[in-house]
């Protein structure tokens, strides 16, 4: 139940926080660590880490990864970290037609800084950046 309302409770405040435009404020809300098996140049990678970062996350440079699994991935590693993990998927599912699956990593936290999230998105070979729809999300 505790862990139920920290989760309801995270994602009222980045709601608030979208809402009232008050996000330069605020402390950051996490590092989030994009991965992807390709980088095309027109990609919706730049709009998700557009709307993380109005939300205060700390985004750094999209990392190019050759061996990776055949899917998109939220990756957490700490239990306390799961609200923000739900709150990723649901702004990277906006952008992108195969979605992203949430996998909690706690055996391998050692090492990983508590707020500390990576996003895998898959191109498949070939396929350029299929999931590219310009600026407008994708409905389901």
């Amino acid at each position: 139940m505790d862990r139920c309302r920290t989760k309801i409770n995270s994602l009222n405040s980045h709601l608030v926080q979208i809402i009232t435009g008050d996000t330069l404020s605020s402390k950051k809300a996490g590092t989030v660590y994009f991965q992807a098996n390709a980088i095309p140049e027109k990609s919706n990678i730049q709009l998700c880490i557009r709307a993380l970062k109005k939300l205060n996350f700390n985004v750094p440079a999209t990392q190019k990864v050759k061996d990776m699994p055949a899917k998109n991935m939220i990756r957490y590693y700490y239990a306390d970290d799961e609200a923000n993990a739900d709150l990723i998927k649901s702004i990277c599912d906006r952008y992108y037609t195969m979605p992203f699956e949430i996998q909690f990593f706690r055996s391998l936290a050692k090492g990983v800084k508590p707020g500390t999230l990576e996003v895998w998105i898959y191109y498949a070979p070939g396929s350029g950046d299929d999931y590219y729809n310009g600026t407008a999300p994708v409905t389901q």
